[in-house]
Parts: C-alpha cells; sequence; structure tokens
C-alpha cells in the first residue's frame, strides 16, 4: 500500500468517526472534495468498509410556528416540516441528506 493510499484510508475513517458530512469534514481538514469522494469510491469498490450511518448527527431544531418546524443540518441543508410528521422516514432522510 502506497503512502497515498494510507493517508486516504486514514482520512476516510477518521470521517466516519467523526459525525459530520463529507462536504463538512473535508473543508474541516482542507481537503478536495471532489478527490474525497473519489478515493471513498474507490474504497468501496475495492471491498472497504462500508459507510456506517453516523450514530448521532448534529443537527439544530426550532419552531417556526405552532405546526411547522425547521431542522438545519451540518452540511447547511434546512428542512421545514409539520409537527406532525413521521419520525421514521424523517430520520432516514435526515441521515441520507446530511450524507450529501
Amino acid at each position: 500500500m502506497d503512502k497515498k493510499q494510507v493517508d486516504w484510508g486514514r482520512h476516510l475513517a477518521s470521517w466516519r468517526e467523526s459525525g459530520l458530512s463529507q462536504a463538512a469534514y473535508c473543508r474541516q481538514q482542507g481537503l478536495s472534495y471532489r478527490r474525497f469522494c473519489y478515493r471513498h469510491r474507490v474504497q468501496r469498490r475495492a471491498g472497504g468498509a462500508a459507510t456506517p450511518s453516523p450514530a448521532a448527527i448534529p443537527i439544530v431544531v426550532s419552531q417556526v410556528s405552532s405546526s411547522d418546524i425547521q431542522i438545519t443540518l451540518p452540511n447547511g441543508l434546512l428542512l421545514r416540516v409539520t409537527s406532525d410528521v413521521e419520525i421514521a422516514p424523517l430520520t432516514m432522510l435526515i441521515k441520507a441528506l446530511s450524507a450529501c
């Protein structure tokens, strides 16, 4: 394994543990987001560890009105939902959008 593979392997492992989106991790580490995505894809195709969902995704929830909730994800995406939204589908949506 060459030095570049070792360094990217460490970055990918560190990103998985960070709970950050890929874009946020790259900004924090000064990495090219496109290169990061490429290396992540290469690792997955080579049989590397699948990307686990973060155990916790830091989000900010605020009440917009009595029936609406606003959720701001770490990657800057903003969701507005009604307060009667079902939690399970919302959780899956948040996990999917946090990976963007």
